[in-house]
């Protein structure tokens, strides 16, 4: 809700938004949102993504552009530049208002990310790729299989895998942070953040086949890498596309990951 002065451009998202009468924008204005209700005037450019925009009784000095389902507009509404409009939304007050010119343009930016054919192909690319970047990885890191066979999945070790990926994850951003600026220690920061971003991407993908190994030994009795790595890929991949849950499953399945990659370095080490 906003009733004070903007000196400058106004950059607003929200669920609701209101621009009341007694605000005051001193240029453009940008809103992304679900309800959009505008009551004061606007002296340049608006720019609008939402559902349902209210823009009656105001005028707008510049251009306006409005991608939503329903945008309402009176008598009293003037704006001076062009209106842009999706084609397929519904102006109420069109006729009425007094506007330079109107324009109805697709939205082809939502369409697209909206289509099944894409999404669907989106998702077999990353289910290939993850899996061909593993299959890569056995090969060339030999002994990686068997490593991960020997995995302990057990709750109390996977638990304290997790803890330990979370320090991981926040203590080497800090000392290479700081590892940077001390100059003779910029070569090792810049490798440091590289191999960070790459266990952090392998990670998931270790998981992916430690979770599939279990599940087709234990239900399918079958012990084959490729098997298990469509398996884990697939499981991982699908829980991702829940809206609910996906942050919580790929934050557990990196942080343990990290954690799995991390040991393995210390028992090297050691």
């Amino acid at each position: 809700n906003i009733d004070g002065n903007v000196e400058k451009d106004l950059f607003i998202a929200g669920n609701s938004i209101r621009l009341s009468d007694d605000a005051v924008i001193g240029r453009d204005v940008y809103i992304a949102g679900n309800n959009v209700i505008i009551n004061t005037d606007i002296p340049r450019d608006l720019r609008i993504g939402a559902n349902n925009v209210n823009l009656s009784g105001i005028s707008i000095g510049g251009d306006v552009y409005v991608f939503a389902d329903k945008v309402i507009l009176d008598e009293k509404t003037v704006i001076t530049g062009k209106l842009t409009v999706a084609e397929d939304s519904v102006v109420v007050g069109e006729d009425d208002a007094n506007i330079g010119s109107i324009k109805r343009e697709k939205d082809s930016s939502v369409k697209e990310n909206i289509n099944p054919i894409n999404n669907v192909v989106s998702f077999v690319i990353s289910v290939v790729g993850a899996f061909i970047v593993m299959i890569v990885l056995f090969y060339f890191v030999p002994g990686t299989k068997e490593r991960l066979d020997n995995v302990c999945f057990d709750i109390k070790v996977v638990i304290r895998d997790i803890c330990f990926g979370l320090v991981l994850l926040i203590v080497i951003p800090i000392v290479t942070f700081f590892a940077i600026f001390t100059g003779f220690l910029t070569p090792l920061a810049i490798i440091t953040v590289c191999v960070y971003g790459i266990s952090i991407y392998l990670s998931s993908l270790l998981v992916c086949y430690i979770i599939g190994r279990v599940i087709s030994n234990k239900y399918l009795n079958k012990d084959n890498k490729y098997l298990s790595l469509i398996i884990g890929i697939l499981l991982f991949k699908i829980l991702k596309l829940i809206p609910v849950i996906n942050g919580v499953v790929t934050t557990l399945v990196i942080l343990y990951g990290v954690g799995l990659i991390g040991n393995y370095i210390r028992k090297v080490e050691k």
